[in-house]
């Protein structure tokens, strides 16, 4: 994931941001205690949504002690007691870190390229561990980017298919935490962050992408002219971007409506009707 899945801190009470604070704090320690140091790169506030969304829907609560941070030692700092969830949490996100990894070495030139074949080699032997106790969800990650990777070589303009391609990864690797209509739920609600997620890192790419070649999908379903600079292109798309953006929030708003209330609901409802509307204005219209 990429990052985008931001709470507005500022809308949150004191204890949200503790408990926020303390998950975040507590999966890093997690991940370095099962994968490593060198793991704990692979941690962005997307996963601590992950984690939150799979403990709400369990219906857990989450145990928020003092505790202390290996980068700042001196200063104690809010962190979450362990669980399952988040040592499941943990592996996922070293899955996904290192086959990104893999996909940035076949994407970069020079010595981005170079740089990324080191970070490979640092996190393969996290990953080895993950993909031990999780072969199943590393099997669907693989099997997701092969078709990612097809459309791309197919010059695909259907965004739609490439943005369901990934989200519906996402939202399968909640599976084995949850059943029933917990499921139903956490899938709908990760399927259409998913697809947000994706469609709005294509836009900030667009510049780059289109520096560097590679590609994008919004080239193809806006049909990007020799005649129209990229700059122009990115300004006539960007509305009916914006539209597409509004409507996976809204129904990721629906699902989450269904869900019921918990100590970790009023931090995931900032997400989705606060935190990711902001991200997305701010990639939007800088």
């Amino acid at each position: 994931m990429f990052g985008f899945v931001l709470p507005d801190k500022s809308e949150l009470k004191f204890k949200e941001y503790d408990t926020y604070k303390g998950l975040y704090c507590g999966l890093c320690k997690e991940t370095g205690k099962n994968f490593g140091p060198v793991a704990r790169m692979s941690l962005s506030y997307d996963f601590v949504f992950f984690l939150m969304l799979i403990m709400a829907l369990k219906g857990e609560k989450p145990s928020v002690e003092a505790g202390r941070c290996p980068v700042n030692p001196l200063k104690k700092t809010p962190v979450a007691q362990t669980n399952d969830i988040a040592k499941y949490t943990s592996a996922i996100e070293v899955l996904l870190t290192y086959h990104k990894i893999c996909d940035n070495i076949a994407d970069e030139k020079h010595f981005k390229k170079f740089f990324a074949q080191i970070l490979r080699l640092l996190f393969l032997p996290a990953y080895k561990k993950a993909k031990k106790y999780h072969p199943d969800e590393d099997g669907r990650i693989i099997s997701s980017i092969k078709e990612l990777k097809a459309l791309e070589q197919a010059k695909s303009d259907n965004l739609d298919m490439c943005a369901e391609t990934f989200s519906l990864m996402l939202a399968d690797l909640a599976r084995p935490m949850l059943e029933g209509d917990s499921l139903r739920i956490a899938t709908e609600i990760l399927r259409e962050i998913g697809r947000f997620v994706y469609i709005l890192d294509s836009y900030a790419d667009i510049l780059e992408d289109n520096k560097k070649g590679n590609y994008n999908p919004l080239f193809f379903r806006f049909a990007l002219s020799n005649e129209e600079t990229i700059y122009a292109f990115v300004i006539r798309m960007r509305d009916e971007v914006g539209f597409t953006l509004d409507q996976s929030l809204f129904s990721a708003s629906r699902a989450f409506e269904l869900m019921e209330k918990n100590p970790l609901t009023p931090i995931i409802a900032n997400i989705i009707f606060l935190g990711l509307p902001s991200v997305q204005k701010k990639k939007l219209f800088g």
